[in-house]
């Protein structure tokens, strides 16, 4: 009997492990290996969007993948091709894409056979993918693809392709799209495209062909598209390309092409993307009259060339039209032409950072009026001078970081008057002026300005008077005080970054003589983290502050963000947290006084005993006690309270009573907002749970603030459901903003007038500025109110904390939110926004 358990031992274990395979094959689309059977194994008649997967089990090691109109074979081991058999294939599906994954080609034999078990027929895509590099004794051929006339999409990758095969193609007269990758190719015979004169797209990719002959492509006259990527070509005849009439697009990154003949374009004049990026090209091996003639190119790219291009010739980009964007960024260039773009005046975007430019010439960007971004980050740039940027009307983002400017002259950026974001990082700026004036006085529509990293100690007038600035980024300067007075600006509402400055001391002197131009109320807030801060007597005025006890006129309009900041000095607050200061910590010396006597008078103090023996009791030279009731009450004596039988069940009684209570304040404590969320969906005790109707006036219950690509989720899951039945009244951008009014102004009002703001954290919202701004104002306007007037909503997966901007960060650690999906999240959400009795 005991072979007998065994054996059903066995089976159970056998059967169990296979049942798991099955179970696997639930939850993907394709069959399984069970190592337990030695089988592959596909749920029989298993359902994938309304078609069938047939039923195969095979003991070789494949994996059949029958998905909709694609069949993809992959194999797992050598296999003898001849005994390839497949059984109950009743699908009667019509597969169009065939792939064949991993698996060694077979000898003699054409591919076509192995796969007419499956009922294809006209197949029009085939991938040939990945054939074991260990298998090299058996490359692709013609006899292969025999049989696949119908096919308009051949991809070929990871495999070898013998040089001598010159007529591998020459069967698929109907192909359309080509690519060749990792194939080990060294050259490609004279004819080997000579049948494809239909071929659309081409790309020969991570090859290792070291020359492209004049008669290659000679055959493919339909050709759009020609991708020579990662090849090592070092050279391409004269001619190569001139019976490419048609293309519109030519990639030859990363090779090690050091020249290109003049007319080497010469015949494509429909070319719209030239991509030359990283090769080998030097100052002589690139023609003037290599573009010419290209009158609709739109996209060009010569970047990150970095043996000898030092510069380019003259009118090289010139007279191009309908060019738009033009990459010459990761070069080695010094020096530019004047002439450079002259008359390709709708060009929109020029990028080049990280070359070794020093000087630009002064008419370098004439006439090109259409220009909206241009990126010199990282160059070697010394002095903006006064007319470098007249002639760019329509230019809005200006990227100068990482140069050595330590000089814009006067008027420098009176030409942009459309510039909106300006970045001066990293850089040797003072901004000292006798005038006290800068060139960014002309900035007129800036909204972000970033002078972060350079040598600045003192904020200039001008910056202050800049109407539309958003953010201004001062990190990292020479700033030694803060002197509050000094930030009246404008700008109704601004994001100042004073951070990892040298600040020691803020001062509040004359902050009561601030003095604002008009009657718009404005809203500064700035960042202070990171400074060497002096925590001496000085610094109580600032606690003050930050508790709200100074009291000074317009004292709301200005914030000042602490989060991180820490003492400096002295050394017994080293290192400890601004925000969590009290005034009791400061210890304030009293120098040079004249005290010498300090007589104590306790007179008429109504004490009843001697004051004790403390410290420093010595030092005093008189002490007055008249008049207090000091006495010696020796009256009861030795009582005996024994008798008094109900005296320990009134303390057990009174003890259980006082740890109930303390037990129902403790989960109070703990679980309050829930206790008082259920309470409120129940409409229990709503005199406990609601609010006082004290903001009746304002006009919307709730401001919805979200990027406009959360748009369908916010319309279809919130707006309707809190409108429903007139229970809430919302603003929302798309119907309740005028039209034509500045949208920092439209911000301010919507949260002004709104009882609450309902942010729709996401990830759209975070990479959204206009979204990020919103926040930002109804944040600081709750911290004037000091209410909790903003409703996070989290919406998807956002990102950790630690890489959420400060406010947003101090305001989920300090504030519960809701999260989207969460089973109790319309009561939390319904609870958190205005309710009355």
């Amino acid at each position: 009997m005991k072979w007998f358990k065994l054996l059903i031992l066995f089976l159970c274990i056998y059967l169990c492990n296979c049942r798991e395979c099955l179970e696997e094959i639930k939850h993907d689309d394709h069959c399984v290996y069970c190592e337990y059977s030695n089988k592959y194994i596909c749920k029989p008649k298993y359902q994938y969007k309304n078609q069938t997967l047939s039923t195969i089990t095979e003991t070789q090691k494949y994996i059949f993948i029958l998905k909709s109109i694609t069949l993809e074979i992959q194999c797992k081991s050598t296999k003898n091709w001849y005994n390839f058999n497949v059984n109950d294939t009743d699908d009667s599906r019509n597969i169009k894409h065939v792939l064949f994954d991993d698996c060694q080609l077979p000898n003699n034999q054409q591919l076509i056979l192995l796969f007419k078990q499956f009922n294809v027929n006209n197949v029009a895509r085939l991938d040939i993918l990945s054939q074991p590099k260990q298998m090299t004794h058996s490359n692709l051929t013609r006899h292969h693809l025999k049989g696949f006339q119908s096919v308009n999409n051949l991809v070929i990758s990871n495999n070898f392709i013998n040089n001598s095969m010159n007529d591998l193609l020459h069967d698929l007269t109907k192909l359309k799209r080509l690519k060749i990758i990792n194939n080990e190719l060294k050259e490609i015979p004279d004819n080997f495209f000579d049948k494809q004169i239909k071929l659309e797209i081409l790309q020969i990719e991570k090859n290792d062909i070291k020359i492209i002959k004049k008669n290659l492509f000679n055959k493919l006259e339909s050709l759009s598209d020609l991708q020579l990527i990662e090849n090592n070509i070092m050279t391409i005849e004269d001619k190569s390309f001139d019976n490419l009439v048609l293309l519109k697009s030519i990639n030859l990154k990363s090779n090690m092409i050091k020249i290109l003949s003049d007319n080497i374009f010469l015949h494509q004049r429909n070319i719209e993307t030239i991509t030359l990026t990283l090769n080998e090209f030097s100052n002589k091996s690139l023609s003037s009259k290599l573009l010419i003639n290209k009158n609709k190119l739109v996209t060009f790219h010569l970047n990150e060339n970095r043996k000898n291009l030092t510069t380019l010739p003259n009118k090289f980009l010139a007279n191009l039209h309908e060019l738009k964007v033009v990459y010459i960024n990761d070069n080695n260039l010094i020096y530019l032409p004047e002439d450079l773009f002259l008359n390709s005046t709708n060009i929109k975007h020029i990028f080049l950072q990280q070359n070794n430019l020093n000087v630009l010439p002064i008419g370098i960007f004439l006439n090109l009026k259409s220009l909206e971004k241009i990126d010199l980050s990282k160059n070697q740039i010394e002095i903006i001078p006064r007319n470098l940027f007249d002639d760019l009307s329509s230019l809005e983002e200006l990227n100068l970081q990482g140069n050595k400017i330590y000089k814009i002259e006067m008027k420098a950026f009176i030409g942009p008057k459309n510039l909106q974001t300006v970045n001066l990082a990293f850089n040797n700026l003072t901004l000292s002026s006798s005038s006290n004036k800068t060139p960014f006085e002309d900035l007129i529509n800036i909204r972000n300005l970033d002078l972060s990293n350079n040598k600045i100690s003192q904020l200039i007038q001008d910056l202050k008077e800049l109407k539309k600035l958003l953010t201004l980024n001062l990190a990292f300067n020479e700033f030694k005080i803060l002197n509050m007075h000094e930030f009246i600006f404008t700008s109704e509402l601004i994001y100042i970054d004073m951070s990892d400055n040298k600040i020691k001391n803020i001062s509040f002197d004359h902050i009561d003589e601030i003095y604002w131009p008009d009657i718009i109320k404005r809203i500064i807030q700035i960042k202070l983290s990171g400074n060497p801060l002096n925590c001496n007597c000085n610094i109580n005025t600032l606690l003050l502050y930050l508790k709200e006890k100074l009291k000074q006129k317009d004292k709301n309009s200005i914030i000042l963000n602490v989060n991180n900041l820490i003492c400096d000095e002295p050394k017994e607050l080293q290192g400890s947290f601004v925000e969590g200061l009290d005034s009791s910590y400061i210890n304030c010396p009293i120098v040079d006084n004249n005290i010498v006597n300090t007589p104590v008078n306790n007179a008429a103090n109504s004490s009843v005993n001697n004051p004790s023996n403390k410290p420093n009791y010595n030092a005093d030279k008189s002490v007055n006690n008249t008049s207090n009731n000091i006495a010696n009450n020796n009256d009861d004596k030795n009582s005996d309270t024994s008798s008094n039988k109900w005296l320990i069940g009134s303390c057990i009684f009174l003890s259980v009573i006082s740890i109930l209570c303390c037990v129902v304040i403790v989960i109070y404590h703990f679980y309050h907002h829930e206790i008082k969320i259920w309470l409120y969906d129940k409409k229990l005790c709503l005199w406990w749970v609601t609010e006082y109707e004290v903001e009746k006036s304002k006009n919307y219950d709730a401001f919805i603030s979200y990027s406009d690509k959360d748009r369908d989720f916010v319309i279809n899951n919130l707006i309707n459901k809190l409108e429903n039945g007139g229970q809430y009244k919302l603003c929302v951008h798309y119907r309740d903003w005028p039209a034509g009014e500045w949208i920092p102004d439209q911000v301010i009002r919507s949260v002004i007038n709104s009882k609450r703001t309902v942010v729709i954290l996401s990830k759209n919202f975070l990479s959204s500025e206009w979204a990020k701004l919103e926040f930002r104002t109804a944040y600081c306007h709750a911290m004037k109110n000091n209410k909790k007037k903003v409703i996070i909503v989290i919406y998807g997966d956002v990102p950790s904390a630690d890489l959420l901007d400060d406010e947003l960060r101090e305001y989920l650690y300090m504030n519960t939110y809701v999260k989207w999906g969460d089973p109790w999240f319309w009561q939390k959400l319904k609870y958190a926004l205005p309710h009355c009795r």
